[in-house]
C-alpha cells in the first residue's frame, strides 16, 4: 500500500526540483514521517538487545538474526521510495518536506547498500553545498563509503560492534591526530562527546593499539 501511495504523491508533485519550492508538502511529510519510523525502530530494538542479553549471548545473536532480517526488507522498501522520489526531482529541502523529513531521507540513503550511496553522493554533495542537507550529514555519509570501500575514515563516524567482546571498535581514521578539528568544521560534536553515546572514552593511543584487530577482522580487503 505504501509503494502506491508514493507513486500517487510523485504523480501529484510538478517535475521541478523540490527544494526550488517554497510550499511545505504535507503529503510527503507524512509519508517521510512513516519513512523515518520504520527506518529506527527495528535500530532501536537491535540497540537494546546490546544491553538487554549481555550473558545470553545465543539469545541476543538469535534476536539481532531476526531483527536483521526484517531490517534488510524495510531498508529495500524505503530505499525504493525515496530513490524514486530523488530521481524524478532531486533532493528535497527542509522548506518542503521539513527538518525531519530531511532526516528520513538522509538515513535511508545512510542505510543503504554501497552501490546506493556511491550512486547518490553527489546528490547529497550538492544539497549539502546549497544548505538543503546539513554537512554533519554529509560528512558521516561519506566515513560510511569511505569504510565501505576499504578506506580510512574522515570523521570517525563509524563503529562496529564486535560481539564476542560485546562492545564497539572505532573503524581506521585518517590523522586522527587531527580528527576534532576536521569534525568541529563539519558541525559535529567532539569525538569524546561523540562516543559517550556508546559509553567510551576517545583515547588515542588506545585506539591505535586496537586499530590491528580492527583492520584484520573488519576492515574490506583491498583488491
Amino acid at each position: 500500500m505504501r509503494i502506491a501511495l508514493v507513486a500517487f504523491l510523485l504523480l501529484c508533485i510538478s517535475g521541478k526540483p523540490l527544494y526550488a519550492q517554497s510550499k511545505m508538502n504535507d503529503s510527503l511529510v507524512l509519508l517521510l514521517a512513516h519513512v523515518y519510523e520504520d527506518d529506527q525502530q527495528l535500530r532501536k530494538e537491535m540497540e537494546n538487545l546490546r544491553t538487554m542479553y549481555q550473558e545470553d549471548t545465543a539469545k541476543r545473536s538469535g534476536e539481532m538474526r531476526r531483527i536483521i532480517s526484517m531490517m534488510r526488507i524495510k531498508d529495500s522498501l524505503n530505499t525504493g521510495i525515496v530513490s524514486s522520489i530523488i530521481d524524478r526531482y532531486g533532493w528535497p529541502g527542509p522548506s518542503v518536506v521539513g527538518e525531519s523529513g530531511n532526516t528520513a531521507m538522509f538515513l535511508v540513503i545512510q542505510h543503504a547498500s554501497l552501490p546506493v550511496q556511491e550512486k547518490y553522493l553527489l546528490v547529497l554533495r550538492k544539497a549539502m553545498e546549497e544548505k538543503q542537507l546539513k554537512a554533519g550529514s554529509f560528512a558521516l555519509l561519506e566515513d560510511r563509503v569511505a569504510i565501505r570501500n576499504g578506506n580510512p575514515q574522515v570523521y570517525g563516524s563509524q563503529l562496529v560492534w564486535d560481539g564476542k567482546q560485546n562492545r564497539y571498535y572505532i573503524f581506521p581514521i585518517e590523522d586522527p591526530e587531527h580528527l576534532d578539528e576536521r569534525r568541529a568544521g563539519a558541525g559535529l560534536p567532539s569525538m569524546q562527546a561523540y562516543l559517550a553515546y556508546f559509553k567510551m572514552n576517545w583515547d588515542i593511543k588506545k585506539y591505535k593499539k586496537e586499530l590491528p584487530y580492527v583492520m584484520s577482522h573488519y576492515m574490506k580487503k583491498k583488491e
